[in-house]
């Protein structure tokens, strides 16, 4: 996945709290499950931890509703994945907007593209399989 920061402004008029700029680009990568279930893993910051509140994911459509928390902030992270998917990759942007119990709010809209690269490795086996 290739991603690049369109947007990224304060809400609060203060330093967004984030590593990120506009702007910024990077790659990262994951597996698609064969039902196309992308890994959210894909659209959270580094050190983020996110939970699903709604997703949909069918018929070329990507729609994910995420809540995160994030160490040191307290106060949610929410991200919302709308896009398209085809069997060889997908395109998404992802809206951010943060509601952090200090300072450092901000909205930050990030442009994503995958491609296929591969077969997912196989997973480990449970211990004691």
């Amino acid at each position: 996945v290739s991603w690049t920061v369109e947007q990224l402004q304060s809400t609060d008029k203060t330093t967004p709290a984030t590593k990120l700029q506009a702007g910024a680009t990077g790659t990262t990568s994951a597996c698609i499950a064969a039902d196309g279930k992308v890994a959210p893993a894909l659209f959270f910051e580094e050190g983020d931890s996110c939970t699903e509140e709604n997703s949909y994911v069918s018929g070329g459509r990507i729609n994910l509703q995420l809540s995160c928390t994030r160490p040191g902030d307290g106060g949610r992270v929410m991200q919302s994945v709308n896009g398209t998917s085809t069997a060889d990759g997908f395109e998404a942007e992802v809206s951010t907007t943060t509601y952090l119990l200090g300072r450092g709010d901000y909205a930050m809209t990030r442009k994503m593209t995958a491609t296929r690269t591969g077969e997912c490795a196989p997973e480990a086996p449970a211990e004691g399989a």
